[in-house]
């Protein structure tokens, strides 16, 4: 199933009536002039997104996605440049500006013991999500899916984007 969001026209928000803790953001970077933001709400990944310039009546506007893992989350990393998530350009010249990123998060596979690094120093997790950035919208696949545990620092191959 993939889930397709709209900053054109719309703002999405969700309520609830339980108590919420304060959120802890992971890393905050921007692609296609769009900001993305990688966040725990009670425990569960969200990734918060704005566009940076406007589209539609409404602006701006702030949306965000509950993403297919718990806490804690970022995104995989260039293996040489650690403070720049990693992105993949299916096409060379893409008319569509598409950037596949990929976020690692939730907890670790009990039956290995967990690596960490900096971005995840309790421990990486063993769930991945693909999101695509396009130029106004971002799509994030669902569901997520589980691997060997990864941190964000274990880079990824292109095969992992494409999947």
């Amino acid at each position: 199933m993939t889930f397709i969001v709209s900053c054109r026209n719309e703002q999405l928000s969700e309520t609830t009536s339980e108590t919420l803790q304060p959120s802890e953001v992971y890393v905050t970077t921007i692609v296609n002039d769009m900001e993305l933001t990688l966040r725990n709400e009670n425990g569960r990944c969200v990734l918060a997104y704005k566009p940076k310039r406007q589209y539609g009546p409404q602006g701006f506007g702030q949306n965000t996605v509950h993403l297919d893992m718990e806490a804690p989350c970022n995104f995989i990393r260039v293996s040489n440049v650690l403070d720049e998530p990693r992105t993949y350009s299916p096409i060379k010249n893409d008319p569509f500006k598409r950037k596949i990123m990929l976020i690692v998060g939730g907890s670790p596979d009990p039956e290995f013991p967990p690596p960490s690094d900096r971005f995840m120093p309790n421990g990486c997790g063993s769930w991945m999500q693909k999101i695509t950035v396009f130029e106004h919208i971002v799509r994030v696949d669902f569901p997520a899916f589980s691997g060997p545990n990864r941190c964000p620092t274990s880079g990824a191959d292109e095969v992992e984007f494409a999947t």
